[in-house]
């Protein structure tokens, strides 16, 4: 009987197995379908969402498309859906031509930088053959923002897609690097090696994969080091950004959001992302200042300055809770733009303060400094300190400053992240 029941229970196993088998290899077998077909394909990603003033917000953002090798057939089109709070761009090239630099100088003896309108702003048609280059413009969340790029194949062959943004060339071997995904275009007719519903599985799986790989990052994104400071102080180490997963995957958040230090202590924002750059900027209760500041012009697309109140250093190096001060735009650890990665201000008065990223603020991009009564020499708060006086000044608006950002963002190129920040933003308070 033992015998019996076990020569059963196998052969239902063996049979189980088989039936497995066949679903996986059917599933996998090329299909045909009658008509053009719309194919989607995620734009970027995210993990480990909080929820913040700007709603649910991905800590880590993923710089990838979801799929990254796609094949259709001609006359297909494929509908690019924004899927992060990163923003990103879709372009596709004209034979020989590369990436453009995010960011350009304004020339005829201008010293501004502008933002690129041929990265940020929709070019082409709604179609795509190889011939000319086309692009969304900036994709972003929000009720103005793009999220949806539809684009249609007539011809096949074999094209890459990509996010001008988040990639860039490789000065070694030429060969375009970073967020980019390959398409196959086969005749029409032609039999799909998946389907929609295979794409999608797979997609889910890639970013669960995703971000179990960011996730061990998790510990060293929100490490804070301290280490003595001057007359008994101490000097916070904080990191904005981290980039792990060989670039693919950005930390958006400061190392410790909401930090407590006491009167006299010394925080040195330190920049841990490879590419992306940052800010980190105290208003005081002000208005945060746009990113972008767009001049209409006569005739075409207008222009896209960027602030220079964002781009340049300002405030000085002690804080006391009043005045703008702005590290000004620190460059990621891998751009060969020259200039400092880090940022220090002293906190000469009790209180709790908000400071954000300007870049990236609409991700969630934000922290607080609480200022406790300076220590005495037990490690009591102390009822009464003198102030420390605000000494010098960080603001930089000369002409040499101006030819040192040109530099900076022109070696960048199309590596730098940029977001394009029209619309006014909500006040920020210290407290």
């Amino acid at each position: 009987m033992k015998a019996t029941r076990l020569t059963y229970a196998v052969a239902i196993l063996l049979a189980m197995l088989l039936m497995a088998a066949n679903v996986q290899r059917s599933s996998a077998a090329p299909t045909k379908q009658s008509g053009p077909t719309t194919w989607t394909v995620l734009v970027g990603a995210e993990a480990e969402v909080q929820q913040t003033d700007k709603g649910a917000v991905g800590a880590w953002q993923f710089m990838r498309f979801y799929p990254d090798n796609l094949t259709i057939n001609e006359g297909d089109t494929i509908d690019f859906k924004l899927n992060s709070a990163e923003f990103h761009n879709v372009m596709l090239f004209a034979p020989g031509q590369q990436p453009p630099q995010s960011i350009i100088p304004e020339g005829g003896g201008s010293h501004r930088m502008l933002a690129n309108a041929a990265t940020f702003l929709p070019q082409g048609g709604n179609s795509y053959d190889g011939s000319a280059t086309v692009g969304s413009g900036q994709m972003v969340r929000g009720p103005q923002g793009l999220q949806d790029y539809k684009l249609t194949f007539p011809k096949a062959g074999s094209y890459q897609y990509l996010c001008s943004i988040h990639s860039g060339v490789n000065p070694a071997n030429g060969q375009i690097m970073g967020m980019v995904g390959k398409l196959t275009v086969q005749a029409a007719g032609s039999a799909y090696p998946q389907t929609q519903q295979q794409i999608d599985a797979a997609a889910q799986a890639a970013i669960q994969a995703d971000a179990a790989e960011a996730a061990k990052s998790d510990a060293e994104a929100q490490k804070v080091a301290t280490h003595p400071g001057p007359n008994g102080s101490t000097i916070y180490s904080v990191n904005m950004g981290y980039t792990a997963m060989n670039g693919m995957a950005d930390w958006m958040r400061f190392s410790q959001p909401d930090i407590q230090i006491h009167q006299g202590d010394t925080i040195e924002w330190m920049q841990k992302a490879a590419m992306a750059p940052h800010t980190v900027t105290f208003v005081s209760g002000g208005k945060e200042p746009d990113f972008i500041q767009p001049e209409p012009q006569p005739a075409g697309p207008p222009k896209l300055v960027i602030n220079p109140q964002v781009a340049l250093p300002a405030g000085g190096k002690t804080y006391s809770g009043s005045g703008y001060f702005n590290s000004g735009i620190i460059e990621g650890t891998m751009n060969p733009a020259p200039g400092s990665r880090t940022y220090s201000l002293i906190f000469a008065k009790p209180g709790r303060y908000e400071y954000i990223c300007v870049i990236h603020d609409q991700e969630g991009m934000s922290g607080y400094v609480t200022v406790l009564a300076a220590q005495t020499s037990g490690g009591q708060s102390s009822g009464s300190q003198p102030m420390m006086p605000q000494t010098g000044s960080g603001t930089l608006d000369n002409v040499g400053t101006w030819g040192l950002i040109a530099g900076t963002f022109t070696l960048a190129g199309g590596l730098l992240l940029l977001a394009l920040r029209l619309r006014q933003r909500r006040p920020t308070t210290s407290r």
